[in-house]
């Protein structure tokens, strides 16, 4: 079995929480101005940043998502935050070195806020609804399917690895054996991928994946249009 933690996001976004049920549009509008607030704040505003910390950690916590881990996955892009950051230090511009870190982690919350109240097919739905290019949105959703594809294929030959004592096998021959476990993990999942492929063809697949709840925009995706504008609003005008 793959490891369903490699899964958690995806597990998310279909839960209960507050916000789970809007318009995946509306959710989309408000990360989109939570993210041009957050850039457009200027180095050296602490207290900025701390509201709108404050803001996001509310929406997450309304949303039943974990922050604990989700503060683990945003841990991934702060190396290259902090190549960047370190580069502005060494220039002596401190405040903006600070203000990279803060405007980068706040952004990720962001995102992953809109990820985890998402699911995949309402998110490109509502993209296809503004006119994203088709082509783009068969792109992403394909390379997100495959990649957890790939992914469980990877976990399966890697346990199966282990139950033949992988790990307690010289340094150099686990090596030229994960070398050799490449071309077997192509082949295998490229194979699969056909096969599924001609599964969703067979189910009437025609380049997108199908919506089971049509998009409907409410009196409820009006108001958290209001809650998601307003507050970072008032926040930024009162630099």
């Amino acid at each position: 079995m793959p490891d369903l933690r490699r899964f958690a996001l995806e597990d998310l976004s279909r839960g209960s929480g507050l916000f789970h049920a809007l318009d995946p549009r509306s959710k989309l509008a408000g990360c989109l101005w939570m993210l041009a607030v957050i850039s457009t704040t200027p180095p050296g505003a602490h207290a900025a940043f701390a509201g709108y910390a404050a803001i996001l950690a509310g929406a997450l916590l309304a949303s039943g998502l974990p922050l604990l881990r989700l503060a683990e996955r945003s841990l991934a892009i702060l190396p290259f935050t902090l190549v960047f950051a370190a580069g502005s230090w060494l220039a002596g511009d401190r405040a903006r070195a600070v203000g990279l870190v803060e405007k980068s982690i706040l952004s990720i919350f962001a995102v992953l806020w809109l990820m985890g109240t998402t699911p995949l097919p309402a998110l490109l739905e509502a993209l296809r609804r503004w006119r994203v290019p088709r082509l783009l949105l068969l792109v992403t959703q394909f390379v997100y399917r495959y990649l957890f594809l790939l992914s469980g294929e990877a976990h399966r030959m890697r346990l199966a690895a282990e139950c033949r004592s992988g790990r307690r096998s010289p340094r150099g021959l686990r090596f030229r054996v994960a070398a050799a476990a490449l071309g077997v993990l192509f082949a295998r999942s490229y194979r699969r991928a056909e096969n599924i492929h001609r599964a969703m063809l067979a189910r009437g697949y025609r380049g997108h994946l199908p919506v089971l709840v049509p998009l409907r925009f409410r009196v409820a995706d009006a108001a958290f249009l209001a809650w998601s504008i307003l507050p970072p609003l008032a926040v930024r005008l009162a630099l």
